[in-house]
């Protein structure tokens, strides 16, 4: 993209305008200060909301609910890791539980269900 004067010449603005060091936005606030920034994101804004008056969308609670294949997906997920904290946590009660290198046997526990949560939360 070139822009010459505030005037973009060529090119479009995309995801990455902000995203890098040499970034329009980083050049603006460093040439014209953070009342240029600030009139940068006032028009972008404008520009968003001219184009979402005619192609908005709406979205509501049924958007946010999955179909069954989705759902038995996330349920086998939870419960197959809530089955392996249920197996952490017998390994501990029985004393089968081995500390990992650096920890106390209850740091190694509480890291390894946390891990199993994570894991839940990230898979499902």
């Amino acid at each position: 993209m070139c822009t010459e004067n505030g005037e973009i010449i060529w090119g479009i603005i995309e995801k990455t305008v902000g995203a890098s060091q040499g970034g329009l936005v980083r050049v603006i606030f460093r040439e014209k200060g953070p009342e240029g920034a600030c009139a940068l994101f006032s028009g972008l804004q404008k520009v968003v909301n001219y184009w979402l008056f005619p192609n908005g969308f709406s979205s509501g609670i049924g958007d946010t609910i999955g179909d069954a294949k989705t759902m038995a997906f996330i349920t086998q997920t939870i419960a197959s890791h809530k089955a392996e904290v249920a197996a952490i946590r017998e390994r501990a009660t029985i004393d089968e539980h081995k500390a990992a290198p650096g920890m106390t046997i209850r740091e190694s526990f509480e890291s390894q269900v946390e891990r199993q949560l994570n894991l839940a939360h990230d898979t499902s």
